[in-house]
């Protein structure tokens, strides 16, 4: 018996919505928790990465956990797929994302704007984003 079939048996018909889990044959659905800035950008791979043009809009972004920074314990990184630091998530914006990431939930980021013609840390704008 499957995972999925002896749960449905102990609680009851329909009674556990397996929204977008494996075999469910429904996608899965995202849901946008954060739009801001990638701060620092200046400071890492982000500024020449943008300037080479090797970020664009709609390109996935690694979000990580770096709970040992000396200057804030909600640290939240931001890497590319190839695993160049671009930057992090502010810090005045990250506490919840920091907590939800804590508790071992998977979010991801996803470039929506890029504007050059600006200060380095209001160039990089991403949508923050979870999966259910």
């Amino acid at each position: 018996m499957k995972r999925r079939e002896f749960l449905k048996l102990m609680m009851g018909v329909g009674a556990i919505p397996l929204i977008g889990s494996a075999g469910s044959g429904r996608p899965a659905r995202r849901i946008l928790l954060l739009r801001t800035n990638v701060a620092g950008i200046q400071y890492y791979s982000g500024l020449s990465l943008v300037d080479a043009g090797y970020i664009a809009g709609g390109q996935r972004l690694i979000l990580r956990r770096e709970p040992d920074n000396p200057y804030d314990w909600n640290a939240i990184e931001v890497f590319t797929e190839r695993g160049e630091k671009v930057g992090y998530i502010p810090r005045d914006r990250n506490e919840v994302l920091a907590s939800m990431m804590d508790q071992g939930i998977s979010v991801y980021a996803v470039v929506y704007a890029i504007n050059r013609d600006t200060i380095p840390w209001d160039m990089l704008h991403v949508e923050v984003y979870m999966e259910v």
